[in-house]
């Protein structure tokens, strides 16, 4: 999430996004950071999709972000925490914002048809952004996965 409506994606966009990295990911433990005092929405997601919620500070989650092998988030500061870290990075972002990428760090950028908002982003977009960084980066880093074929068909 982001404090900037424009860079908030929905919860039920992500989920779709997070029931494909499961699959494809069948050993991955899926964290998704809320503020320190929980997030109601964040609880409802992971609980559909088998991921944890974390309530940390920001310098817990800087150190989370720090140590995972893949992010997926709108452009906010874990974005830029994950390029400081070299972290691989799926950045969810806002049409022709192509100037506040995440600096030369593996991943891929899936950009709204909207230069004001990430809101009606749709989520096949970022699914076939994170399948290419699956099969980029995972397969480089050696991430036990299942194809995205047989990820589809389950």
């Amino acid at each position: 999430y982001s404090a900037s409506i424009d860079r908030t994606w929905p919860a039920d966009r992500f989920r779709p996004v997070l029931a494909r990295a499961t699959r494809r990911l069948p050993d991955a433990t899926i964290v998704i950071p809320t503020m320190p005092n929980g997030d109601p929405a964040s609880q409802a997601l992971a609980s559909d999709t088998g991921a944890h919620v974390l309530p940390l500070t920001f310098p817990k989650v800087t150190a989370l972000v720090a140590t995972a092998d893949l992010v997926i988030s709108p452009d906010t500061a874990i974005t830029v925490i994950a390029s400081a870290f070299q972290v691989p990075t799926l950045a969810v972002m806002r049409k022709n914002t192509e100037q506040w990428v995440p600096y030369r760090v593996d991943g891929r950028i899936a950009f709204s048809d909207d230069p004001r908002s990430i809101q009606q982003l749709p989520p096949q977009r970022v699914i076939d952004a994170l399948d290419d960084v699956i099969d980029d980066v995972g397969a480089r880093r050696g991430w036990p996965m299942v194809s995205a074929g047989a990820a589809a068909g389950r």
